[in-house]
């Protein structure tokens, strides 16, 4: 079930179900974008040496990747968080991981904590990426590019 939405310029949609080959959808809607990997499996996460030589770098405890081609391969496990932006993003001091608030979720409907939503919202609009995605116990892509959203919509 996917429930979308407008917020803050924003288009969003939270699926339930796992969104199939959120990976290469991103890449596709993003090319020669920088994927800011700020969550992998709950937590920050360091390119290896063989991400290194593909062009992948840190700042902090944020992974960039290089332009967003086919060839990009993007880490990801459970409770991931990427920001996606044509230039490099800045991150507050201390930034939320909402995937780790269990069953986070931007619909009103969903009864989930109103509070937390406004905190998304305020720190999302700060970081102002033009896509963020969200793989944990429910996937949320939110984006400015309407479009996106309506093709995952039509599309998962």
């Amino acid at each position: 079930m996917i429930k979308t939405g407008i917020s803050h310029n924003y288009y969003w949609l939270v699926s339930r179900n796992e969104l199939p080959d959120i990976d290469k959808l991103t890449i596709n809607h993003h090319k020669n974008y920088i994927l800011h990997l700020a969550t992998f499996d709950s937590g920050p996460l360091a390119p290896s040496d063989e991400e290194i030589n593909q062009g992948w770098s840190a700042d902090g405890e944020i992974m960039f990747s290089p332009p967003l081609t086919n060839k990009v391969v993007i880490p990801y496990e459970q409770y991931d968080e990427w920001y996606l932006s044509n230039t490099k993003l800045s991150f507050p001091n201390g930034f939320d991981r909402f995937v780790n608030y269990s069953g986070f979720n931007l619909s009103a409907e969903s009864g989930f904590n109103p509070e937390l939503q406004a905190q998304f919202w305020e720190q999302l609009v700060k970081i102002n990426p033009e896509t963020y995605v969200a793989i944990g116990d429910n996937d949320i892509v939110v984006s400015k590019n309407e479009a996106l959203i309506k093709y995952i919509s039509k599309n998962a």
